[in-house]
């Protein structure tokens, strides 16, 4: 749910951050930063082949609660300047969340994996509306604050549950696929999970 809240959070967010002394939203600035969802999916996936599963969720959280603080000075910086730690934001948030989405089915056990992902799914459109919720009189400096401690629960929280995980050996199976050939997933036995005594898995 935060992690969602999060990552709609910048993006609703990005029309006020490019907004201009007429009142309209320089779209062509918006459009820059949201193309940072497409570098956040691809420096994820290079990122899990350099460090552990959990770790890179929690470095691209980490990474949206830096640029989601610097967003704060908006008023300070060139409009250049804020295009791109917006793409950083874009990048970080989106790489933290399709990470996300990749470890929640390996967390669970397959007679309860289908259900499991349905409620974490329900439970981030819950954070996805909260997003827009915000009273027009909500200062943004207050918002990007909000956003940026949402995304710093999600990092805190991914490094305790990541090394649960880990130590129950349920994240093996994922780190073998994507450092083995496809001969050697092929090859391989399915890795049973042992069961998880995590914040998850209750």
């Amino acid at each position: 749910m935060l992690g969602l809240f999060g990552y709609y959070g910048a993006a609703l967010v990005t029309p006020e951050i490019f907004s201009t002394e007429e009142g309209g939203v320089n779209f062509g600035e918006v459009l820059f930063s949201r193309c940072g969802e497409i570098v956040g999916v691809i420096f994820w996936m290079v990122l899990t082949w350099k460090v552990k599963l959990m770790h890179s969720l929690a470095i691209c959280y980490g990474a949206a609660v830096v640029f989601s603080v610097a967003l704060v000075a908006k008023d300070s910086v060139s409009h250049p300047s804020l295009a791109i730690l917006n793409f950083m934001l874009a990048a970080a948030v989106m790489a933290a969340n399709c990470g996300t989405w990749v470890v929640t089915p390996q967390a669970y056990p397959t007679h309860i994996r289908g259900t499991a992902g349905g409620v974490l799914y329900g439970a981030g459109r819950i954070g996805g509306l909260l997003a827009t919720l915000w009273p027009s009189a909500t200062p943004f400096v207050a918002v990007m604050l909000t956003y940026a401690g949402a995304n710093a629960v999600c990092a805190v929280f991914t490094l305790v549950e990541g090394g649960m995980l880990e130590r129950n050996g349920v994240l093996q199976a994922f780190s073998l696929d994507l450092r083995g050939s496809t001969l050697s997933r092929r090859s391989r036995p399915s890795v049973p999970a042992k069961p998880a005594s995590s914040l998850l898995a209750g």
